[in-house]
């Protein structure tokens, strides 16, 4: 039997918690934030406030620790030993729990079952061995190391070091006309287009008006599905390279340090930071002048709650996986980080209200996540509440990418009515950033700018929403909707609009850029100024996707042909959406789509109630809404429940707002939970004040549809 040794002192448990905690929860932030800095570059973080983070990140949580034993201590000894050994176990459990989950997926019941097993058969030979807590004693110094190695040996190490990049010597711009540079985000060439490959104008009248008096590249494509990397491609002409972050150290030659010594930069960027300090000693004015030390905290503390928690439960924390370089929105109580999904509408705002004449020409850039996920707007600027991340989704495993905690390539709408709704969603807020564009013009022609401008409007990449399929990284199947971005370019006094199908990428925007203003780039690039008629066509388009355990530590290069385009996904698109009409709300089924619009008193009752019941998300969101405020509960979502057997997926559902049927759609299997259900319900349904809504089963009965009401609470007996 082995006896109890001596009581430790309470200063060397204080130094174990350090050690510990250290393991436990530094070093797997380090880790991943230091494989990703760009984590980093998209909070405007400088040296100070990296250097900040990591002494916060080593010391916060085992201090809080070591304060919570100390007033234990206060009580009695055996109190602060008692609690020292409980809080060893969760810390050991916390080891445990991101590579468990890495190795298997378990249950949350399961998963917390083991890692807390291992905790406590830890900490009781901790308590036990003397030689374990000198062992812990040895392992101290990692207080120290971690922060050290994260600082000075990972990729972060370029955004801490103190050299910076100056402007270049600006060579001579013959025609020094204003630039108005527009970079939107995950905007698909498609979602603009018509049967006919134009414009539809009836749903984006201000892109329609644009092609009418600019280029339009509508060959032209993206060569990086990853914004750190698409957008210093486009901004330096250059193809991505793999060991670079988004930063003007890393990327000295861009479009800013071209024109910094000749144009008044106004640059409003949201996740890089091409502009060097002393172009832009204030930072871009898309980013947040308060120290970021806190957003940076309050996300990676979101992060650490993904690493430990297990799968099952992910659905219920904000989404970390489609947002901007894990940033977050809606995380209520540790959400401190606003500034770059959450307002863009009043980025956008900010952007266009800076556009003035000036004495010396102006360059105005924006890079605005828009139509970027999250969905959450309608074309008039009203928003809503999207549903989580996890809805009629999966986990897409492409075997170029690694399957890690964390860096899985992407979600995808596993079944055709997920995709619908996530596509419907998309092109509803395409429509909003149409309008942002008509704003954007006018501002233009109303400060007398808008012949003189060369105006460039793009994309950084695409979206795809092939059911099944990534939605963000490139793969052999969807390669063509993520490349496929819109290209217009207005040359200074433009006024007849052209339509060129040559082959072209978004490298070539800058050398054409340099080429209108009559100056030479002094940098190699691999783009070409597009005004040059002599260029032999290129023979392919190549793409590059983040691979590895580093978005910036390894790049995969995918070929495609040079022309046409495929429009399978333009196709696809239209059979469900239609065009030359606002979107309706419809379904995939022309039955279905006939109850839209109805008075649910007008559609026959089917014989009897279904044989389950309905659960809505939050109805209580639904007596109270003021569609004053910009913002209404337009997404209505819930479960179906049943006895026995349980309630289907796929049963058609009909959704009625005061009365009538708004939405129609069907349940979605949601693993071992019950069927869930969901549809956007347009902001024309809703009234200030109460609303009732009502959700039916949709029950054919010969040629006709029928609906079935749906109990709310507890399911019916069979």
């Amino acid at each position: 039997m082995v006896a109890a040794s001596p009581a430790p002192s309470a200063r060397q448990d204080v130094l174990h918690l350090f050690a510990l905690s250290a393991i436990a929860v530094a070093q797997p932030v380090f880790d991943l934030l230091g494989r990703y800095a760009t984590f980093f570059v998209a909070h405007g973080a400088q040296p100070r406030d990296i250097a900040a983070f990591a002494l916060a990140v080593a010391t916060l949580p085992p201090v809080a620790l070591a304060l919570l034993e100390l007033a234990a201590g206060a009580i009695s000894a055996r109190a602060r030993r008692a609690l020292h050994a409980g809080l060893v176990a969760v810390l050991l459990a916390a080891v445990v729990l991101p590579p468990l989950h890495r190795a298997i997926v378990l249950p949350p019941l399961p998963a917390f079952a083991l890692a807390g097993a291992a905790g406590v058969l830890g900490a009781f030979a901790y308590t036990r061995l003397p030689a374990l807590r000198a062992f812990v004693t040895v392992l101290s110094p990692v207080v120290v190391i971690f922060p050290l190695l994260f600082l000075y040996f990972s990729p972060v190490t370029a955004l801490v070091q103190p050299e910076r990049p100056t402007a270049l010597a600006a060579g001579e711009v013959r025609n020094r006309a204003p630039i108005v540079f527009v970079i939107f985000d995950e905007f698909s060439l498609f979602a603009l287009m018509d049967a006919d490959h134009q414009i539809d104008a009836a749903r984006f009248p201000n892109f329609a008006a644009l092609a009418r008096t600019a280029t339009w590249y509508r060959n032209a494509t993206s060569v990086a599905d990853y914004t750190p990397t698409a957008v210093p491609a486009i901004l330096t002409g250059a193809l991505p390279d793999h060991s670079r972050l988004p930063t003007a150290r890393e990327h000295p030659h861009n479009l800013f340090t071209l024109l910094g010594g000749a144009y008044d930069l106004h640059l409003f960027e949201a996740v890089t930071e091409l502009c060097p300090p002393d172009l832009c000693p204030q930072g871009s004015a898309g980013q947040a002048a308060a120290s970021p030390v806190g957003p940076l905290l309050a996300d990676a503390g979101l992060i650490y709650l993904h690493m430990i928690t297990p799968v099952a439960l992910r659905g219920g924390l904000p989404d970390i996986q489609r947002q901007w370089t894990f940033q977050f929105t809606n995380w209520n109580f540790l959400r401190i980080l606003s500034a770059t999904i959450n307002d863009r509408t009043a980025q956008f705002t900010r952007f266009v209200k800076a556009i003035e004449p000036g004495a010396q020409p102006g360059l105005f850039f924006l890079h605005i996540l828009l139509p970027h996920y999250p969905y959450q707007y309608f074309p008039s600027g009203v928003s809503y509440e999207p549903p989580p991340p996890d809805f009629g989704h999966q986990w897409v495993f492409d075997p170029n990418h690694l399957a890690e905690d964390l860096t899985q390539p992407a979600w995808a709408s596993d079944n055709p009515e997920g995709a619908r709704q996530e596509q419907e969603r998309y092109l509803l807020q395409v429509e909003y950033v149409d309008r942002l564009l008509g704003q954007l013009l006018d501002h233009l022609r109303e400060r007398g700018l808008f012949d003189e401008t060369l105006l460039v409007v793009t994309a950084d990449h695409g979206v795809s929403f092939r059911p099944g399929v990534s939605e963000r990284y490139v793969t052999e199947d969807n390669h063509v909707d993520i490349m496929a971005v819109p290209l217009f370019i207005k040359a200074p006094y433009q006024r007849t609009g052209r339509i060129d199908d040559r082959n072209v990428e978004t490298i070539d925007i800058v050398p054409t850029v340099a080429g209108l203003l009559g100056t030479a780039l002094p940098w190699p690039v691999d783009g070409h100024d597009l005004q040059d008629g002599a260029l032999e066509p290129r023979s392919e388009k190549v793409i590059f996707t983040p691979v590895g355990r580093s978005n910036q530590l390894d790049l995969r290069r995918l070929a495609a042909p040079a022309a046409p385009l495929e429009f399978a996904a333009l196709e696809h698109q239209l059979a469900l959406f239609g065009t030359d009409a606002p979107l309706d709300g419809g379904a995939p089924s022309a039955p279905l789509r006939a109850l839209l619009g109805q008075p649910i008193e007008a559609v026959p009752r089917s014989a009897g109630r279904a044989p389950f019941s309905v659960e809505l998300d939050r109805p209580e969101r639904f007596a109270t809404v003021d569609a004053a405020s910009g913002s209404i509960p337009a997404f209505v979502r819930g479960r179906l429940h049943a006895a026995t057997p349980p309630a289907p997926p796929h049963t058609p559902l009909a959704i009625a707002v005061n009365g009538v049927v708004r939405a129609v759609t069907e349940s979605l299997p949601d693993g071992q939970a019950a069927p869930a259900f969901g549809a956007l319900v347009l902001e024309s349904a809703w009234r200030t004040g109460a609303n009732t809504v009502e959700v039916f089963a949709v029950v054919p009965q010969g040629d006709a549809l029928t609906l079935a009401p749906l109990n709310a609470g507890p399911a019916p007996a069979p």
